[in-house]
């Protein structure tokens, strides 16, 4: 849905803006076969499995957008669980937790041509 409705917007002529929400990596911990069949059958091999389902679900959502014009900016909401895999390293904390590991998440931003690559 979300990638038809970005080739509508490339060609409409005016500015617009899209919120797309993942419930990935999130509980339930269920990857598609797919990508279920990659990693191993056990709660870490699953996570992984829906993170890179993830990853692939972003890569073809910027492969619709025309990076040329657009700015993509990619945000969690909280830290992980930590109850599948350890993913909060180095901080301490977890989701619901008041200390780093739960409250510090990534920022991506990109836009090509003006905000420049690798730029912390």
């Amino acid at each position: 849905h979300t990638i038809g409705k970005l080739r509508e917007l490339n060609n409409a002529d005016k500015p617009w803006f899209l919120y797309h929400a993942f419930l990935a990596p999130h509980q339930p911990i269920q990857p598609a076969g797919r990508f279920a069949n990659q990693y191993p059958d056990t709660p870490e091999g699953r996570y992984t499995a829906l993170v890179a389902q993830l990853d692939d679900a972003i890569g073809r959502i910027l492969e619709a957008v025309d990076r040329t014009n657009t700015m993509v900016v990619f945000v969690s909401d909280n830290g992980g669980t930590n109850m599948e895999r350890n993913n909060n390293s180095p901080f301490f904390g977890r989701k619901g937790e008041m200390y780093e590991g739960a409250l510090r998440t990534p920022l991506i931003m990109s836009w090509p041509g003006i905000i420049p690559a690798g730029k912390n």
